[in-house]
């Protein structure tokens, strides 16, 4: 069943795509996400069917303007235009699908679509890929998308692992793991398994990357193709390739090569002759080497270069053979000498303008290839600055959320404590006070926007607006001082994102302070470091459990907000509370 599932795959889509186009015409939606709906190992297991069958998709899909059909058809496109090589049709199948996802709003898409462009990039762009990677799970965890980020924990440990950097590698994938097993996705769970097997092989620990790996090979019989487990025979003999037993690595390459899964994926049979190179060599045995190689190097070329090698070594032997006939004429007959030589002459010119015709083509599609990459990189740019955009949008309205939710929050807690505390005539007093500090929040919004269009900025120049934060506390708040300290000298310049996010850390942490702390003191304090400063806000209060809190929106939001400005973020609660965010420079 599963022989005739695989040899009748591209057939049977292709019918259901006819029918599409016929009898299901007025329900072309189901037809379309019917196909987008696919399981990836029976796509993966047929590339070049599935290129057929999604390119088709995705123009029913743009025939009848069903925007989101197309976009998921053309992000399966990327990936499997990737896997096959052509990494133009690759990145043009990822811009038109980011576009398409951008202007639906599928957020969650979106975040796959870039995670998987980010992984694609991998061996290309180390640095990029870690940006669209790091975008996408920004989106995903945000968002709470628990199907998506099982995937992208998956591909940002690989780049983690890339980097050597093996122990954020491994918590991610483990993190990638319990949420394959809370969602059941069986399929997906190979991949951590085999990722968790490879960081353990890496740190020596073979017995327990074998054991993970078997646990792998049982979730890969129950697949109906042979992608997965082909790629396990690999994983199993760069297991044992690591563990320096060579003839057990050899056996699971060449069994690798024979299956159908590295049959469909060039990328494999380059990977596993290297490897067999490699193999043969530590073993010293040098012909199989050389014979492996030479295997190696015939599968990395070209189709496009083949071809024009077969064309070349064809008017060669012509040459040759012509050249033999003509002395043999010479030799035999001297009156045909004449007639010989204009031959060959007319041989070598056919074969000059042929040769010239060769290189000229060659040239030619060489140039065109250069004007669409030109184009595709403009495009991709132009992408990357709408998602620029589209970030600061999304800045800007936090910070609109922020500031008037601070400003409320203290209101209603000053409020709060007059309430209870006084019955005399300051109450009035008080009331008239806050009504003034309410009419200084529109003020405040209205510093938001001026700092995020302002150029650049000083530490003094902050400073000075702590302390106007500080007098308007002192004469609002009672039984609470708060102090602030400049321990620096030299005026340090910030950008506009530095100054907003500072001052807005502390506004946050001196909040939570009156309103949870109990605290008769808060002092901020700014002070140099080896690497740039850092600023504190200490209260004497009473204290929080930690990891009971450690993810409310509060203590969140300061640690992002100390992060994007290139700091590090500390929480100390032992004596009171203590916030730290140390600044590079």
């Amino acid at each position: 069943m599963k022989i005739r599932l695989h040899k009748n795959f591209s057939g049977l889509l292709f019918i259901l795509f006819l029918l599409s186009r016929t009898l299901f015409s007025q329900d072309y939606k189901t037809v379309v996400d019917s196909i987008n709906a696919l399981p990836h190992d029976i796509v993966v297991n047929n590339i070049d069917s599935s290129i057929e069958i999604f390119s088709k998709n995705a123009v029913l899909a743009s025939n009848n303007n069903y925007r989101f059909g197309k976009a998921k058809s053309l992000s399966i496109l990327a990936g499997l235009f990737h896997l096959r090589g052509k990494y133009d049709k690759s990145t043009e199948a990822f811009i038109e699908a980011t576009e398409l996802f951008t202007e639906l709003a599928s957020i969650s898409d979106l975040a796959l679509l870039y995670g998987d462009q980010g992984y694609r990039l991998r061996r290309r762009d180390l640095d990029k890929a870690n940006a669209y990677l790091q975008n996408a799970l920004a989106i995903a965890e945000d968002n709470g998308f628990k199907e998506v980020l099982n995937v992208l924990y998956d591909h940002y440990g690989v780049l983690k692992e890339m980097e050597e950097k093996l122990d954020s590698a491994k918590y991610y994938y483990e993190k990638s793991l319990y949420l394959k097993y809370e969602l059941e996705l069986t399929l997906g769970i190979p991949y951590s398994l085999n990722n968790i097997a490879g960081i353990e092989a890496t740190n020596g620990n073979y017995s327990e990357a074998i054991k993970l790996l078997d646990l792998s090979d049982e979730y890969r019989n129950k697949e109906s193709g042979d992608y997965g487990r082909t790629e396990n025979k690999i994983i199993r003999a760069d297991l044992y390739f690591h563990m320096q037993k060579l003839d057990s690595a050899i056996y699971y390459y060449k069994q690798a090569i024979q299956m159908k899964g590295a049959m469909s994926q060039n990328y494999m049979f380059y990977y596993c002759y290297e490897q067999l190179t490699k193999a043969y060599t530590k073993k010293r045995d040098f012909e199989n080497a050389y014979l492996n190689h030479i295997k190696y190097t015939a599968y990395k070329d070209s189709i496009q270069n083949i071809e024009l090698s077969s064309k070349i070594a064809d008017l060669e032997i012509g040459y040759e053979t012509e050249k033999k006939d003509r002395l043999i004429a010479e030799n035999d007959l001297e009156i045909k000498e004449r007639n010989n030589q204009l031959l060959i002459a007319g041989s070598v010119i056919l074969t000059l303008l042929i040769i010239a015709f060769g290189i000229y083509r060659t040239q030619r599609e060489k140039n065109f290839q250069l004007k669409r990459e030109m184009e595709l990189k403009t495009r991709l740019k132009d992408v990357e600055i709408k998602e620029k955009i589209s970030g600061e949008k999304l800045r800007i309205s936090r910070e609109l959320h922020d500031n008037i939710g601070s400003h409320l929050t203290f209101m209603i807690s000053s409020l709060d404590n007059l309430t209870y505390q006084h019955s005399d005539n300051e109450f009035t007093t008080k009331l008239n006070s806050l009504s003034g500090f309410g009419k200084e929040t529109l003020q405040e919004l209205r510093s938001t926007i001026w700092a995020m269009n302002s150029e650049e900025g000083s530490l003094k120049s902050l400073i000075l607006k702590l302390n106007e934060l500080k007098h308007r506390f002192n004469e609002s708040v009672e039984n609470c001082e708060l102090i602030v300290e400049m321990n620096i000298e030299a005026d340090i310049n910030l950008t506009s994102v530095q100054n907003l996010n500072i001052y807005r850390i502390v506004q946050e942490a001196v909040q939570n302070s009156l309103k949870h702390s109990g605290a008769s003191s808060i002092k901020i304090s700014f002070n140099e470091s080896d690497s740039g400063f850092e600023f504190t806000i200490q209260d004497n209060g009473k204290g929080f459990d930690y990891p009971q809190i450690k993810n409310g929106n509060g203590l969140l939001n300061m640690r992002a907000r100390c992060e994007e400005i290139n700091g590090l973020f500390l929480v100390d609660n032992r004596v009171g509370t203590t916030i730290t965010c140390s600044i590079t420079i």
